[in-house]
């Protein structure tokens, strides 16, 4: 008998993992011009399903032209509060999303509406290229 088996037959059973921690309350869309948090478990809600265009920057946290970006996506989290979703996917630790969009350099935008993919920049990018793909879903 395996010990398993041994285990199950006197009436024990193997310990449970310890319940896990409750996530952190993650920022609502948008909230106060910030940017959301995105990962591999919320893009479905927080992207695909929203009812905004929302603007996605894949990212990691040791990439400097990332790094060069931060303000300027910030900026537009302000620029668009309340008409665009503006987040932010680690691809570091959401590689699930980073294969499934095909992310091949960092950062890279992907503005989505109506949950599609719809404009896709690579690399670092002014303010006003990004917002050129937003403006347009906007007067729609």
């Amino acid at each position: 008998m395996s010990c398993v088996g041994l285990l199950l037959a006197i009436g024990c059973r193997p310990a449970e993992p310890p319940a896990a921690e409750p996530p952190a309350a993650e920022p609502a869309e948008g909230a106060h011009g910030e940017e959301v948090v995105l990962t591999d478990t919320n893009f479905l809600d927080r992207v695909l399903a929203s009812d905004k265009p929302v603007l996605v920057d894949f990212y990691t946290t040791w990439c400097p032209p990332c790094k060069q970006m931060a303000p300027i996506v910030a900026e537009l989290a302000v620029e668009y509060e309340g008409r665009v979703v503006v987040g932010k996917v680690d691809v570091d630790e959401n590689t699930r999303l980073g294969n499934e969009y095909e992310i091949k350099a960092i950062p890279t935008f992907i503005v989505f509406n109506e949950g599609k993919a719809v404009g896709r920049v690579v690399g670092s990018a002014t303010k006003e290229r990004l917002a050129g793909i937003l403006d347009p879903l906007l007067s729609q």
